[in-house]
């Protein structure tokens, strides 16, 4: 149950609000009026001054003053100064990707805003009604996160045994399934300690992005009434890095060919408490520091945390089928055939980067639908998973 609590923290309302009467019109949610009120009084804190606008495929990116962004509108952050850089760096931290995989490393789309500022991706009205759309249409609270959920599913490898985690790291294949408006799928490394949790991976889900395209994807849980999906809310994240965000479409892999491959670390700093998100930089072996969330917004990981995991997860309507995991392939010892996790290593209190020592398990709620497979420490892909299958309408538990 670790993984499946874990991952399917994601799914958690992102924009809260309370419901209010509403109309139905060939299916479609109305918004009521004061629901449509609350939606611009939202637009108005989100979409802060801009210094310089990018429009980037289509999508408009706001340079907004670092210090104005919208995760410092938390209460808890009303007096944050914002850390530039950590205080020290995971130990024996490198990229690499393995000759033995056949893979390349993906490129990041650079936004490039001015020095000072970061990129955040213009909020519309339209993104907050998916986005409470999505939280009523699943009907998801914190109190369903322990019992099994008929429109969720997941499958991969979770720490079992009783140990503290500080980070963790992975090289994973950037893929973009095929989904209906109404599905999501995504990978993930997620890191959580009882009610508190973060995640960083990739996602497809046209109910939050508005596209079909694989995004980044960042999510924290303070809380049971608290959290936040990347930068859509008021709260949270702490952007750092003024060329990248994280809405930005990706490039993905290619079936049986060269994995466009990421590596993400998520690690503690020890002397502030914030956890940071680092990724691969796009001309070098060095990493960005994207940015990290705030000690102060997940107290319950200041001491690090007691599970992590690696896998992925889809979601679906009640009574709909499921959506493919990965390539939408069974685990078959061919990582150019299914989504994967590689090099995984977790990070111990004295930062270093460990593979995954201690007791580790596979974890497929619906087997008929989807697997994992671990195989362990492998010369040139260090520890490393499979995971995926097609999905369905056999997929209930």
């Amino acid at each position: 149950m670790a993984l499946k609590f874990s991952l399917i923290l994601f799914l958690v309302a992102l924009v809260g609000s309370s419901l209010c009467n509403f109309e139905q019109v060939d299916g479609r949610r109305i918004l009521s009026k004061n629901e449509d009120l609350e939606l611009e009084q939202q637009l108005r804190v989100l979409n802060k001054p801009a210094i310089k606008t990018i429009q980037d495929e289509g999508d408009l990116y706001d340079c907004i003053d670092i210090n104005k962004q919208p995760a410092l509108d938390h209460p808890l952050l009303k007096d944050h100064k914002i850390q530039m850089k950590p205080t020290s760096r995971p130990k024996s931290l490198a990229i690499k990707s393995s000759q033995l995989r056949e893979s390349t490393k993906a490129l990041l789309r650079s936004i490039g805003c001015p020095e000072g500022t970061v990129p955040i991706q213009r909020t519309t009205k339209e993104d907050l009604r998916r986005a409470k759309s999505f939280r009523e249409t699943h009907s998801l609270n914190f109190r369903l996160l322990a019992t099994n959920s008929p429109s969720q599913h997941v499958a991969g490898v979770h720490s079992t045994g009783a140990a503290t985690y500080y980070g963790a790291q992975a090289n994973m294949n950037m893929i973009n399934p095929k989904v209906t408006d109404d599905q999501s799928t995504l990978a993930a490394i997620t890191i959580s300690n009882k009610n508190h949790a973060i995640l960083a991976g990739w996602a497809v889900s046209p109910s939050l992005y508005g596209d079909h395209n694989t995004h980044l994807i960042t999510y924290w849980k303070g809380d049971i009434n608290s959290g936040c999906y990347n930068l859509l809310c008021s709260a949270g994240f702490v952007l750092i890095e003024n060329h990248y965000g994280f809405q930005v479409k990706q490039n993905t892999s290619t079936l049986d060919g060269i994995q466009q491959e990421i590596q993400i670390l998520i690690w503690h700093d020890n002397k502030t408490d914030n956890w940071w998100v680092s990724l691969p930089n796009d001309s070098t072996d060095h990493v960005i520091d994207i940015g990290y969330w705030p000690g102060s917004i997940v107290p319950g990981l200041s001491k690090g945390a007691s599970s992590v995991s690696f896998g992925g997860l889809t979601q679906a309507p009640a009574n709909e089928p499921s959506p493919p995991m990965g390539y939408g392939t069974f685990p078959s010892n061919n990582l150019k055939h299914c989504g994967y996790f590689a090099e995984m290593k977790t990070i111990d209190q004295n930062e270093y980067l460990t593979g995954l020592v201690g007791s580790w398990g596979e974890f497929t709620d619906s087997p008929n639908c989807y697997g994992a497979k671990y195989f362990g420490n492998e010369d040139g892909n260090g520890y490393v998973m499979e995971y995926g299958g097609p999905g369905g309408s056999n997929c209930a538990f």
